[in-house]
C-alpha cells in the first residue's frame, strides 16, 4: 500500500513493472497462503500421529521459509527499480521527498526480514534452543523491530507524501 502511495504521489506508475492493483494482489495472496501454511502445520499435529506432527513442523517452517524468500525477493525488486527510477527519473521536484518516502519502505522491509529471519532461527531450534531461551532475543528482534517499523511509519506516513504531492499539483496549476 505505501508502495501504491509513493508511486501514485510521484507520478511514477510508469516506471513500475507490475501493475499496483496486481502487485497487491499478489502480495496479499502470499501472505493468506503463508499464514494459511503455518495455521495448517500448528494445527496438523493436534491428530497424534507422529507422521503429522513431523508434517506440521514441515509445513510452519516451509511458511517462515516461505515468508523470509518473498520479503528477500521484494526486497531486490524494489532496490532494483529505484536504482532504474533514479536513473530515469528526470523531474525531481515533481513530488515532494519520495526518495526519503522509497528509502522507509526499504528500511521496514530490512527490518521484517531480520525479524522473519530470527523467528525461523528460533523455531528451528526448538523449545529448548539458545533463541528462545533468552528473553532479549523477543525485545531486541521482534518488540524493538516493530517499534522502528511503527515509527518510521509514523514520522514518514505515505498518506502525507501524496497530501503534499497533491498540494504541489494545486500550486503548479494555480501558477498556469
Amino acid at each position: 500500500m505505501t508502495l501504491g502511495r509513493l508511486a501514485i504521489a510521484a507520478d511514477g506508475r510508469r516506471l513500475l513493472s507490475v501493475n499496483l492493483r496486481l502487485l497487491a494482489s499478489l502480495y496479499a495472496f502470499l501472505g493468506i497462503g503463508i499464514l494459511g501454511t503455518q495455521l495448517a502445520g500448528s494445527v496438523l499435529p493436534a491428530s497424534g500421529g507422529p507422521s503429522a506432527i513431523g508434517l506440521g513442523k514441515e509445513l510452519v517452517l516451509g511458511g517462515l521459509l516461505a515468508r523470509v524468500v518473498a520479503l528477500v525477493a521484494w526486497f531486490v525488486q524494489r532496490r532494483i527499480q529505484q536504482i532504474a527510477t533514479s536513473a530515469m527519473a528526470s523531474n525531481d521536484n515533481n513530488c515532494v521527498r519520495w526518495k526519503n518516502h522509497f528509502r522507509a519502505i526499504q528500511l521496514v522491509t530490512l527490518l521484517i526480514i531480520i525479524r522473519s529471519i530470527v523467528g525461523t532461527v528460533e523455531y528451528v531450534q526448538g523449545p529448548d534452543g539458545f533463541v528462545i531461551s533468552y528473553e532479549i532475543f523477543i525485545y531486541v528482534f521482534d518488540a524493538a523491530l516493530m517499534w522502528l517499523v511503527m515509527a518510521i511509519y509514523t514520522i514518514l506516513h505515505s498518506g502525507r507524501l501524496v497530501r503534499d504531492a497533491q498540494w504541489q499539483k494545486t500550486m503548479i496549476s494555480a501558477k498556469d
